[in-house]
């Protein structure tokens, strides 16, 4: 665990908020699941530019280009673009397909394969946790000025754009 009282105190103080923040935002379905929220968000956001298949990952860090088999994607390529252990994705996809949020399909051409979707069931429930974090946000920025919430959003926006082209620059 992080010693707080040891960091430098900007950081303390910016770190400590979001934290606050990142508790207070999550629902009760969010925070009963672990990976199982992150993969099911993760599939729910297909995106199909140019002709070519790719997931724009929510939680997950990146644009990773992945194999799909129309909105199929392969259980290896989700651990690999959300940064989690091929076994924790096994162990959640379990928990989702048993909940009725992602079917599993062995692939037509090579038996070795297996591809994930997310269900109707699934996009439902991830478009109702979206709903409940929409309701949280609106809530918190109800009680700001509308000077101050765009003065947050414009901020946060900048720290993302830094944030982004700093990330760039080092790789």
């Amino acid at each position: 665990m992080i010693n707080i009282f040891k960091m430098d105190k900007r950081f303390r103080q910016l770190i400590v908020p979001f934290f606050k923040i990142k508790k207070a935002m999550k629902t009760a379905s969010m925070t009963q699941m672990g990976g199982e929220n992150q993969i099911l968000h993760f599939l729910a956001r297909p995106n199909h530019e140019h002709g070519h298949h790719h997931i724009a990952p929510h939680h997950c860090s990146g644009h990773h280009h992945v194999m799909l088999d129309g909105d199929k994607i392969m259980p290896s390529d989700i651990a690999r673009s959300c940064h989690m252990t091929s076994a924790r994705v096994a162990s959640a996809l379990k928990i989702l397909e048993k909940k009725g949020f992602v079917e599993r399909v062995n692939s037509k051409t090579d038996r070795r394969k297996v591809y994930v979707s997310i269900t109707k069931a699934g996009m439902k429930e991830m478009k109702s946790r979206l709903g409940q974090l929409g309701e949280r946000i609106n809530h918190i920025f109800d009680k700001l000025t509308k000077q101050e919430a765009d003065e947050f959003i414009n901020i946060l926006n900048k720290i993302a754009d830094i944030a982004t082209k700093d990330i760039k620059e080092i790789k």
